[in-house]
């Protein structure tokens, strides 16, 4: 089939390399998986330079001005944008449109006008001004037969959750579950005594957390972030910046800004553990993978003792993945982990890779295009 992709957001570069942000990898994840099942995939992304390495990317531009960020280039130009995307579309004649795209009103009213049977990617947990706003839209997306996939058992219970408030006169829950990304058979590597975190930088992700759990501590803490996928930017700054001052970095505490992704990858391998905060939108948290599927212990923040990274391994390997909701819970899980052995380590990843290995991931986005064409 002919299956064209939309990205999350045209707000932000997409950058192959140097990209920090879950949504980002998912997309590429969708790309490869959909191509390895022989389908013709093409997609648009208006900010990046990931044509350089992938074929069939549809680019607005690919060098942003010094002078002015990606935000406000795509605002000044918006409609040339938009008029670029469908005229791509219409060009592509895709059987199915794949949309990691958040929803709104535009493009999504667009794109219900096509006819084309239309798969929208939730990546957030509801509950933005934009989820009450488009509720109604959303509802009527998906009774004209188009389908709403989430990336976690977590984030469809969520979703089902918020859309069965009583100011709603319907209810809508997911179509379809399938993680937003896979896990290959990773090389398994010794534990450095560091704790590790990666997120773009945001308070909700609770990016600076372990430095301040363990800077009065002699144990390493290290954390890989970046500035550039941040909704509110003057508060996040305001954020970043205290904390950069409450944490400098020494030879116990570090911070690293726009790390390239391999880099980052082989640092969150030779970790003792990870820690992964949960942000009140996140679905899936693509870190947890990443750590888990190296063998990699994670400690977790949950929402109500609750994180999709428990669905990420075998019920036997849980005790591997630990939510804490204090201090004391959380120098029990670092004490804990610190004795993992490489056997343990194995272990993890063996049954990381038996729940979300690749072969697992594109029978289910074939079952997610099966489920979008019958639906339609």
């Amino acid at each position: 089939m002919k299956i064209y992709i939309l990205p999350y957001t045209f707000r932000t570069y997409f950058s192959y390399e140097k990209r920090v942000s879950g949504v980002d990898e998912a997309t590429l994840v969708q790309i490869d998986a959909l191509k390895s099942n022989g389908h013709d995939v093409r997609t648009f992304i208006p900010f990046t330079d990931v044509h350089k390495h992938l074929d069939n990317i549809c680019v607005y531009k690919e060098n942003i001005p010094k002078d002015v960020t990606t935000k406000e280039l795509e605002k000044s130009n918006r409609k040339e944008i938009y008029d670029l995307l469908f005229k791509d579309i219409n060009n592509f004649k895709p059987d199915v449109i794949l949309s990691n795209f958040a929803f709104n009103k535009s493009p999504y009213t667009e794109l219900m006008a096509l006819n084309i049977p239309t798969i929208y990617m939730s990546m957030a947990v509801p509950g933005f001004w934009s989820d009450l706003n488009n509720a109604e839209l959303l509802n009527e997306f998906v009774n004209k037969g188009n389908t709403l996939c989430c990336v976690s058992d977590y984030h469809k219970e969520r979703t089902k959750i918020f859309y069965s408030r009583d100011r709603w006169d319907f209810n809508i829950e997911a179509d379809y579950v399938l993680f937003c990304s896979f896990s290959k058979k990773e090389e398994i590597l010794p534990s450095e005594k560091v704790i590790r975190h990666v997120s773009a930088a945001n308070k909700g992700k609770s990016t600076f957390y372990i430095h301040k759990m363990l800077h009065k501590y002699k144990i390493k803490s290290e954390v890989f972030t970046t500035l550039g996928y941040l909704h509110s930017q003057n508060k996040q700054d305001e954020y970043v910046e205290q904390s950069l001052i409450d944490y400098p970095d020494n030879v116990y505490c570090k911070t690293n800004f726009d790390v390239d992704h391999k880099s980052i990858l082989k640092n969150i391998g030779k970790s003792f553990c990870n820690f992964v905060g949960l942000a009140s939108y996140d679905t899936f948290t693509i870190t947890s993978l990443e750590s888990l599927s190296r063998g990699v212990p994670l400690i977790l923040k949950g929402y109500k003792g609750l994180h999709p990274a428990t669905e990420m391994v075998e019920p036997s390997m849980q005790k591997y993945v630990t939510i804490v909701k204090n201090t004391q819970e959380f120098n029990h899980a670092i004490a804990k982990y610190m004795k993992t052995t490489f056997s343990e380590r194995q272990n993890l990843a063996k049954s990381c890779y038996k729940i979300t290995s690749k072969e697992n991931y594109k029978k289910r986005i074939e079952k997610l295009l099966t489920v979008a064409l019958e639906k339609k």
